[in-house]
């Protein structure tokens, strides 16, 4: 597990280093510039010419100092500041009056920016709350246009200046890296989109913050899986049997979309579970029997499918409601199967695709409860909110968080970076998967994996089975499905490539990471 922190988190850490701890700022800024400038070393040559670009806040003196560390070792650089140094903070001073004591580092105007190379980013740092303008805008895109052109390499300090560091938002104009050096944890701002996209190649330096001591500060955890999390997937048991690793049973495949109840199915069983039930039409029977044969089929028409689906409901560890149900055709029979699964309360319940579009529609709030996780992707988020996909992309964070929260649900908020969030706070944001994922079929693979993890926790822990390092099975499930699946992408990607990626190359990865030994060496 790796923490990520907003602007005002950062800012809290440093606080409490420098006022209880009693690291003064210049140490903690000293150590900044050092990894930036170690950054630089790494990247110039000496036919480069290298300009700090640098605003008038601390991160405009992290620039300072970088030019002082480059000129330490020799390094013929130059720096630029924007902003009126009047406004400017205590720590840029104190940087500046150093620097402007090296006769050779020049302080050039914004003319002298075309004959660089290398520059560093220094004008903003985090916390930005307003839009870019002014002299700021026209500096910003003039990197970018000498970036772009191939003219010159952009090193970001902390975070691509014009990116808000909390919500990824562009503030009208941002600078375009090629390379962030981020301090003590990633921020939120360039884990997420579009704001990752600005941050090119990410490293994160150690400067003296450890988590440790900021739990004294702010309690509210963003935090990502690594790989060493995979070891806290279920153990199999030498003495053990198929329920052991939990029931699940999968409401899914409406005419014409049998595909997703066979996704869903058939990732719950790579994943490990011991034994799936799948309730969908009665078209698909053969399409299931033929894909599927392990699972145990729910296709009969003759029973009520409230009655059906509260009996087989008992059976179970967990269950997936929504994948492909369909809302045009059947529709009063899809919002019954609806209706009873929001019934169930003792379990949990993982509702994705069309049955998000049925709550939505049918407005059927009320009837959701904290054994529920709900899957949407944005377009469904849109219509579960009655808000605009544009304002949710805003703020990503701040719906998922609010809908979590007031519904007393678990939310899994799809996208590019997807987001997990319930009331009690969590929040994750997860670092796997790519942009080959983006195809039909693939929210379905995640759907059964995730069924999985909960209905294999749900029955190890109904067994009184103690997984080491696993405190909240439900929390676990949900943000380890995520990753897992992102990592199946991941696989599939380094097999074959993004472009012709499809879901059924993510059900045979799972089956690769869940199954080889060796796999953790490709990453």
């Amino acid at each position: 597990m790796r923490y990520i922190v907003n602007d005002s988190q950062m800012k809290n850490l440093e606080s409490y280093i420098i006022n209880n701890i009693g690291i003064p700022s210049v140490v903690l800024m000293e150590k900044a510039a050092l990894a930036v400038r170690d950054k630089v070393l790494d990247l110039c040559s000496d036919k480069d010419k290298i300009l700090i670009v640098c605003g008038v806040g601390n991160n405009g003196a992290d620039g300072l100092a970088v030019a002082r560390l480059l000129h330490d070792k020799g390094v013929v650089c130059a720096f630029l500041v924007i902003g009126n140094k009047d406004k400017a903070t205590d720590e840029w001073r104190l940087q500046y009056n150093i620097l402007s004591k090296l006769s050779e580092v020049e302080e050039v105007t914004i003319k002298a920016m075309s004959e660089y190379n290398i520059i560093v980013d220094a004008i903003f740092g985090i916390g930005l709350k307003r839009n870019v303008e002014g002299e700021f805008e026209t500096v910003i895109k003039r990197i970018n246009e000498m970036s772009s052109s191939g003219k010159a390499r952009v090193v970001a300090i902390d975070v691509p200046s014009g990116i808000n560091s909390s919500t990824a938002k562009v503030m009208n104009v941002a600078v375009k890296a090629d390379y962030t050096v981020t301090f003590a944890y990633e921020k939120t701002g360039i884990r997420m989109y579009p704001g990752a996209m600005y941050a090119g190649d990410k490293e994160i330096a150690d400067i003296g913050i450890s988590y440790d001591e900021s739990y004294h500060v702010d309690r509210t955890q963003i935090y990502t899986h690594t790989l060493e999390d995979y070891d806290l997937l279920p153990k199999r048991l030498a003495y053990s049997n198929k329920g052991t690793y939990g029931k699940l049973m999968i409401i899914a495949g409406g005419k014409n979309m049998a595909g997703a109840a066979v996704f869903s199915g058939l990732s719950a069983y790579r994943m490990g579970t011991g034994l799936v039930y799948v309730l969908t039409r009665e078209e698909n029977r053969n399409i299931l029997q033929k894909r599927l044969p392990e699972a145990v089929l729910i296709a009969d028409d003759k029973e009520d499918v409230a009655v059906t689906i509260r009996k087989y409901a008992d059976k179970v560890d967990a269950i997936v409601c929504g994948p492909g149900l369909g809302t045009d055709e059947n529709n009063d029979e899809a919002v019954d199967m609806i209706k009873a699964v929001l019934k169930i309360k003792d379990k949990p319940v993982i509702l994705d695709a069309d049955a998000l579009n049925i709550i939505a529609k049918e407005k059927l709030y009320n009837e959701l409860s904290n054994n529920m996780i709900l899957t949407p992707h944005i377009g469904e988020m849109a219509r579960l909110t009655g808000s605009s996909i544009k304002d949710i992309k805003d703020d990503m964070q701040g719906y998922a968080m609010d809908f979590a929260r007031d519904n007393n649900v678990t939310l899994v908020l799809k996208d590019a970076v997807s987001i997990v969030a319930d009331k009690e706070g969590l929040f994750y944001l997860n670092s796997s998967g790519n942009s080959g994922m983006s195809t039909a079929g693939s929210g379905d693979v995640l759907t059964g994996i995730m069924g999985a993890l909960c209905s294999m926790y749900a029955s190890l822990d109904r067994h009184g089975i103690i997984v080491d390092g696993v405190k909240d099975y439900r929390r676990l499930a949900v943000t380890l499905a995520v990753y897992i699946h992102g990592l199946a992408g991941d696989y599939a990607k380094m097999k074959m490539g993004e472009r012709p990626l499809i879901s059924r190359d993510i059900c045979k990865a799972v089956e690769k990471i869940m199954g080889e030994k060796e796999w953790k060496r490709l990453f």
